[in-house]
């Protein structure tokens, strides 16, 4: 006589089955995970872009604290614009002078920092002069005796006098320092006397490197895009260059009441 319910499951009642994925099922997951690849590396780089943005923003706050720290402490007197070798020059940048030895670098940092003056972006290779630093102080403020009015708002005055900057109107609307295009940056200065809309080609401008657009060292329209500048009252922003070339946002007096 048999035995009935019998079977033929192995010991332990494990029931035979597959492991793995067959080689269809590995191609679609394969798939599947390329494309989720491609589809986030645009938002990994944007995210890249953001951190690289921030991080000069930051510099260029440090810089614009710093500036106002030594206003303060001189009476209102601002540093000089580091286009030739004086003592108080913002940045000793020529290659000749101790960085350290800048009365302006003190309320930095204790100890110079060459990174608190580079954008992490910038190509120092690539820049038109000598200077290997980023950052550039505005040219009205820290140098000349500022000429208003006329084909050229921004020529030379024939002192050099710098700014009280009591005197500055609208602090929070007047830049400072601007990154400065890797193809005209070539001292520590951002001049305004080539700010003129009748010059062939326009220099010293806000870098784009930040923004979708290439380094355009011509192009003053809003196409040109945006780069990071501080203002006078310490605080930095992400800034159309347009605003760059646009007075009102670099000629302290301006407004006039």
């Amino acid at each position: 006589m048999g035995l009935t319910g019998h079977t033929n499951s192995p010991p332990g009642g494990a029931r035979p089955g597959r492991c793995g994925f067959t080689l269809p099922e590995l191609l679609v997951v394969i798939g599947m995970v390329l494309v989720l690849i491609a589809f986030l590396i645009p938002y990994l780089g944007r995210g890249r872009e953001l951190s690289t943005r921030t991080l000069c923003l930051s510099n260029l706050r440090q810089l614009g604290l710093a500036f106002v720290a030594y206003q303060a402490d001189n009476r209102g007197h601002t540093p000089r614009p580091g286009c030739g070798e004086m003592y108080e020059d913002w940045l000793y940048w020529q290659t000749d002078r101790n960085p350290n030895a800048a009365p302006f670098a003190r309320y930095v940092g204790t100890v110079f920092n060459a990174k608190v003056y580079i954008c992490p972006k910038d190509v120092l290779s690539d820049h038109a002069g000598a200077n290997p630093y980023s950052y550039t102080i505005n040219e009205a403020i820290c140098r000349v005796n500022f000429a208003v009015g006329g084909s050229n708002p921004g020529a030379h005055g024939a002192g050099l006098n710098t700014v009280n900057f009591a005197s500055i109107r609208n602090p929070g609307d007047k830049i400072l320092f601007i990154c400065e295009s890797s193809k005209t940056i070539d001292d520590a200065t951002w001049c305004q006397a080539n700010y003129n809309p009748n010059a062939a080609t326009p220099v010293n401008l806000l870098s784009n490197r930040h923004d979708i657009y290439g380094e355009q060292p011509t192009n003053t329209t809003p196409s040109a895009g945006r780069g990071t500048a501080a203002f006078c009252d310490g605080h930095a922003e992400f800034i159309y260059r347009t605003w760059s070339v646009d007075p009102s946002h670099f000629v302290p007096y301006l407004p006039y009441p």
